[in-house]
């Protein structure tokens, strides 16, 4: 587990993938994270309509993947984690500031995705992770 955190940790990028009972939605997200008491959590912050939406509020399954290259001794080197958690979405108000806050950590404060017009506009999502798989290649 500790080499999937130090994954979660360097990257910036994940895809979240959606389904539906007739589509799958796969795209490319922020993302910020939990691990306490060995339970992992995915949050993500997204505008309130599209397929990825409907699809979570559908079914509530997702999956996260992330993917790092590095070189090593003139190789490539990949890292692939893999997470299927159920998606929830947040209504509670000091649980989306505490999500605001670990996005604004990571990615900084001066992105107008953080724009106090933008930010009531936005569905908080919680993924609690089920099942995480690491593999390195």
């Amino acid at each position: 587990m500790s080499k999937i955190l130090c994954v979660l940790k360097s990257q910036k990028i994940c895809n979240l993938g959606t389904m539906s009972l007739n589509n799958l939605e796969i795209v490319p997200m922020w993302y910020v994270f939990d691990y306490k008491n060995s339970k992992l959590t995915f949050y993500f912050i997204s505008g309130t309509n599209g397929e990825k939406m409907d699809n979570m509020k559908d079914t509530g399954i997702v999956c996260v993947s992330i993917n790092k290259c590095y070189k090593k001794c003139c190789n490539e080197v990949y890292n692939s984690i893999v997470a299927n958690g159920n998606a929830t979405i947040i209504k509670n108000s000091s649980e989306k500031t505490y999500i605001l806050n670990k996005f604004k950590e990571k990615y900084g404060t001066n992105n107008c995705y953080f724009d106090e017009c933008a930010i009531n506009k936005l569905d908080y999502i919680k993924v609690d992770v089920y099942e995480v798989t690491g593999r390195a290649y």
